[in-house]
């Protein structure tokens, strides 16, 4: 099961209006504004199933909520489907903003002396200011 935003979507090449799209061909996991899903804006690269170039690969796109992701891709020409994995940028950050986060304080509780590791990131949009997610090895109370 994919938990979050992680969406797994088969989608085959349509044109409309001389524009590469993707139909989907499952069922989104989100809802599409009240409406069908049916077609998703997505480079030609991502989706290109013709016989002669089966294109495989990861690029930043924006799906069919309108939101930024990160997609790998791959196509299965026999079938003439793409398959696309794809979850959002945001969620993506903060996973690896807490993966990081969980690292530094397992490293400071297991190293002993002064050396301590610090996560931190941006305090609301702020480039002068900071907030840390991680824990501090040695804090004055």
């Amino acid at each position: 099961e994919l938990n979050g935003t992680s969406e797994l979507v088969m989608a085959r090449q349509v044109s409309v209006n001389g524009t590469t799209r993707a139909q989907l061909l499952t069922k989104p996991k989100f809802n599409c504004s009240g409406g069908p899903c049916p077609t998703l804006a997505l480079s030609s690269s991502v989706i290109s199933i013709s016989t002669t170039q089966c294109v495989k690969g990861a690029s930043q796109e924006t799906d069919y909520r309108g939101v930024s992701v990160e997609a790998a891709y791959a196509c299965v020409p026999d079938l003439g489907i793409g398959i696309v994995l794809k979850m959002d940028d945001q969620e993506l950050i903060n996973r690896s903003i807490s993966q990081a986060a969980q690292y530094a304080d397992d490293q400071n509780a297991q190293q002993s002396g002064s050396l301590e590791l610090l996560v931190g990131t941006q305090y609301q949009g702020r480039t002068d200011a900071m907030r840390y997610v991680s824990n501090f090895k040695f804090r004055d109370t």
